[in-house]
């Protein structure tokens, strides 16, 4: 069964946004300016800082751009916390990034700036839950127990 993206990133960060956030939990998305490959949103909560990499599925595929690879791969180099979070249909994924970014590829051609990632190659998400979201469960898995 392939799955069809039927919400865009943009709305993806209004979901997270709203239900992550609270009085004790911060995110800021991060614009593209701000340098290439960095991931999508800065977040803390309780004095923990994450990143998270917000993804929608594309039938069965994660896109990724090179340099989001590279800038994970750097940030988990010197101990940061980052994790994709994808929507498929009414599903919402959480997973480590540095165990995304370790499964198998595909590269696109020809400029082989991206490369996506299948479905099946994915490793266990930490989190998945289907609508109505549980926002609480996903803040205890990215931040840990309060």
């Amino acid at each position: 069964m392939s799955i069809m993206p039927n919400i865009k990133e943009s709305a993806l960060w209004q979901q997270v946004k709203n239900g992550l956030e609270d009085e004790q939990t911060h995110l800021s998305r991060i614009e593209n300016t701000a340098g290439t490959g960095i991931s999508d949103v800065s977040a803390c909560s309780h004095g923990v800082e994450v990143w998270l990499e917000l993804k929608v599925f594309h039938g069965n595929d994660l896109h990724f751009r090179n340099s989001q690879r590279a800038w994970i791969m750097r940030r988990l180099s010197v101990g940061g916390r980052v994790f994709v979070v994808a929507r498929g249909d009414d599903i919402l994924y959480a997973y480590a990034a540095g165990d995304v970014l370790q499964s198998p590829f595909t590269q696109h051609p020809p400029e082989r700036k991206s490369f996506h990632v299948k479905r099946v190659d994915l490793p266990a998400p930490l989190y998945a839950c289907r609508k109505p979201f549980k926002w609480a469960e996903l803040r205890e898995k990215l931040f840990g127990s309060r």
